[in-house]
């Protein structure tokens, strides 16, 4: 009996740290409840140092560190005040650190110092010093120490005020039982070799998270920045060989937009590569100048299945394409203003040349878009007429190509770049949600010598039904991948969020290998149909699955976690080679997982070693193969 006393003793009273170096916590609500506590032994302080990093955009009042002691709410606090001032509390009396450039949206290094027997506090922002300010002296701190990040502490360890609070991240937080010298506190802003806190040290933090707040990679977070930065100089020319831009979401604002200083034009070829299951009306190219908002379109018209060429406001209409929905098409389209002729090329097949417009030159200050069509110039978006798909390899040139030279870019050849948009060297800008990504190609993957598994199902089924549910007490359609009705279309859901995939080759009575994939980072989800990729949606970003997950195969839409179950919404048929992953697994895995041969076998999920319980009439039997 003692000696069980003594574990649990021992089990109490040990400080589970962990090393959070390279992380950050993330607080992406504005709440009265959310934060995380800090724990520490130490319960007196004749002197302290306080180093952190945080990122917001927040231009009100909000808390970046809190300590309380049972005698003082601000036993040590840091407070910015929403215009140019930091404030700084030790035992209830402050000083102000004025005329501080604290930027939004940028990442800040912060240290604060104060020494007891001086009364003296320090702020340091970025590595530089502010003047040193009298607060309170011959007085420790005392007492059991309550320290916060995310919210200010009114009273020990509540009072929170939601006005107050922290919106953003916060990472690197140490805390030292004396007063940094001035060269430590540079180490540390320029992350060199300094000396770890001797009471907070983030490689080895003992902490608890309170509610919605998540441990992220920091890592991740200067890529996004890095991204941003790339989107707001627009000036800076790139190559963007082997990348795509990625129109996730059906949007009346996400577009990209292409800069030229070209102003006149009395011809005009454009080439591009698009991706996309829409079935409906959308844009592939928009060029808009001040006096006509279709100087130079392409547009798909789904109701007629043509594709449209606008130049100058005058149409020629294209039947009789080929524009499968999840294929990469190549499109190239000319037009020249002696003639007034003009001409599509679809994946290398020419068109007939029709007349538009004749004897005037396209001038003016010029748009360029894709993503979205331009009813005015710069402007004039419809939600039902955006892209939403992948689009790659756009050259523009002021002459109409050869028929050679267009065969050689569909090739993807040697052909001469556009010398008005060259994707090689391009100036561009994106606005709102588009992602810049490798593309994806059909490339053949070298085989490995693992074990050869397949993932695959086989039903007749006209009717709605699932093919894998898994779920999460707060989330039912925590991962839900659903076949509907028309048989070419797929639903997605990611907690609780769904997506639709159009124009897929799904059919009854045949093997067939499925693969979805979600990164939380992006939000995007991608469907694979024996080995052939949907185009990339988003769904939920920023959250990850987590909790006590159940997955079920056969019955769909856990409307209640791990039951209520409908019959009409049921799977009957054949399902083999199960596996999961907790990661994206890359497309040339994806096509060997289609194709059945080695690929790395589910982390998560694995057919070769499955843990499974039978629930009703379901039988293991050998695998048929047609």
């Amino acid at each position: 009996m003692r000696l069980l006393l003594l574990v649990g003793l021992l089990t109490a009273c040990a400080a589970i740290t962990q090393d959070l170096s390279g992380k950050m916590f993330t607080f992406p609500l504005e709440t009265n409840t959310t934060h995380v506590k800090l724990r520490t032994t130490k319960q007196d302080f004749n002197a302290v140092t306080v180093c952190q990093r945080s990122f917001t955009d927040l231009k009100r009042i909000h808390v970046l560190f809190s300590l309380a002691v049972p005698t003082f709410a601000n036993g040590f606090m840091l407070l910015w005040d929403g215009s140019d001032e930091l404030e700084f509390y030790t035992q209830n009396k402050f000083a102000v650190f004025a005329k501080l450039d604290y930027k939004l949206n940028t990442w800040h290094s912060i240290c604060i110092t104060w020494d007891s027997a001086s009364g003296l506090a320090q702020m340091w922002l970025d590595g530089l010093p502010s003047v040193r300010k009298f607060t309170i002296s011959g007085s420790k701190i005392r007492g059991a120490p309550i320290i916060m990040l995310g919210q200010e502490q009114d009273s020990h360890g509540g009072g929170f005020d939601i006005n107050q609070s922290f919106v953003g991240m916060l990472s690197d937080v140490h805390m030292w039982d004396y007063v940094l010298s001035a060269c430590e506190i540079q180490k540390y802003v320029d992350e060199r070799n300094f000396t770890p806190g001797n009471v907070l040290n983030w490689a080895a933090l003992d902490y608890q998270i309170i509610e919605k707040v998540m441990v992220e990679n920091k890592a991740m977070m200067k890529v996004l920045l890095l991204l941003v930065m790339m989107t707001a100089c627009a000036a800076l020319k790139q190559d963007l060989s082997g990348r795509m831009f990625t129109f996730p979401l059906e949007t009346n604002r996400a577009h990209v937009k292409f800069n030229t200083s070209r102003r006149d034009f009395n011809a005009v070829t454009v080439c591009h590569r698009s991706f996309t299951d829409l079935k409906r009306d959308h844009i592939l190219f928009s060029l808009s100048t001040p006096s006509s908002a279709n100087d130079f379109l392409i547009f798909w018209d789904n109701t007629n299945k043509e594709m449209e060429a606008h130049i100058k406001n005058k149409k020629a209409e294209y039947g009789g394409r080929d524009y499968k929905p999840n294929t990469w098409h190549s499109i190239c389209t000319t037009w020249d203003a002696e003639t007034g002729l003009t001409q599509l090329w679809f994946n290398g097949q020419p068109s007939i040349r029709k007349f538009t417009i004749s004897g005037s030159n396209i001038g003016g200050p010029i748009n360029i878009i894709v993503g979205q069509e331009q009813d005015s110039h710069g402007g004039g978006f419809d939600l039902k007429q955006s892209f939403v798909g992948m689009m790659s390899d756009v050259y523009m040139w002021d002459y109409v190509l050869s028929a050679c030279e267009i065969q050689n870019y569909v090739d993807d050849r040697n052909f001469t770049p556009g010398n008005v948009l060259n994707w090689r060297a391009l100036d561009y800008e994106i606005v709102d949600k588009v992602l810049l990504e490798h593309k994806i190609f059909q490339r053949r993957c070298s085989p490995s010598h693992k074990k050869p598994t397949q993932h695959t199902f086989f039903t007749d089924l006209k009717r709605n039904h699932a093919l894998f549910s898994l779920s999460l007490p707060s989330f039912h359609n925590a991962f839900l991948l659903y076949n509907l009705a028309s048989l070419d279309s797929f639903q997605m859901w990611v907690r609780n969020i769904f997506t639709s995939f159009e124009g897929l080759d799904l059919k009854l009575n045949k093997w067939q290998s499925v693969c979805a994939t979600w990164d939380s980072t992006s939000g995007l989800v991608q469907l694979w149909v024996d080995g052939n990729p949907s185009s990339r949606k988003f769904t939920s970003s920023g959250s990850s699955i987590d909790g006590p997950i159940i997955i079920a195969l056969g019955q769909c839409d856990q409307d209640s976690h791990g039951g209520r179950f409908d019959a009409k919404q049921s799977f009957i048929g054949m399902m083999s080679d199960l596996h999961m992953w907790d990661y994206t697994l890359s497309p040339c895995e994806i096509r060997k997982y289609a194709k059945d041969f080695g690929y790395a076998e589910g982390n998560v999920l694995n057919w070769n070693s499955l843990e499974f319980l039978i629930i009703g009439r379901v039988l293991i039997e050998n695998k048929q193969n047609t």
